[in-house]
């Protein structure tokens, strides 16, 4: 009976943890698409200038900052503490976690706008992150990309019409990094 129940414990726990960390991440890209989808019909988006996320006062982190409902906290540029210390972009330089488009979700994950570029008046790239923890900073995350220009655009993997979101990275290279991937989470 022992054995059973060592052998079958490990994987129902696994199953669970698998299935909450697929619930949280859709429900963030979930957020994210209808504040991407608002955001471009009321012309938010193309009235931005100036798209740095640098400071906590930047337009776009102000943006997202007054309408993700859920932030627990916002990590603003030069916070390290836990559990701001692991919002980044896998193993990159810590320099991409040296701006204020960061922030704690009360389901327990991070999002994070990727800056260096990849926020601007054509697209906005996010990390969303379902377990944050890790020490090594990786977790489990989801790059999404989104497109906030008039134009259907070939971003990261696939072809993404305006105001809509997708998988910044193709399968076969998130899977490499990351076991859930956008495809998994949808399909």
């Amino acid at each position: 009976m022992g054995l059973i129940a060592g052998l079958t414990v490990p994987s129902v726990v696994n199953s669970v943890d698998i299935s909450r960390q697929k619930a949280v991440l859709k429900e963030d890209i979930q957020a994210i698409s209808q504040i991407i989808q608002a955001g471009y019909l009321s012309g938010d988006f193309s009235a931005i200038t100036d798209w740095s996320v640098l400071n906590t006062t930047d337009p776009i982190v102000q943006y997202f900052t007054s309408r993700l409902g859920g932030v627990v906290r916002q990590c603003p540029r030069g916070t390290i503490a836990p559990p701001c210390n692991n919002i980044r972009h896998g193993h990159y330089a810590p320099s991409l976690t040296d701006h204020s488009g960061r922030w704690v979700i009360s389901n327990g994950t991070t999002i994070a706008l990727i800056g260096s570029g990849y926020t601007n008046q054509n697209y906005i790239v996010f990390n969303i992150n379902s377990k944050p923890q890790l020490n090594d900073g990786i977790g489990q995350q989801v790059p999404v990309v989104c497109n906030v220009s008039d134009s259907p655009a070939l971003l990261g993997a696939s072809t993404i019409k305006p105001a809509q979101c997708g998988p910044w990275w193709p399968e076969s290279h998130t899977v490499a990094y990351y076991s859930l991937t956008w495809e998994k989470l949808f399909s």
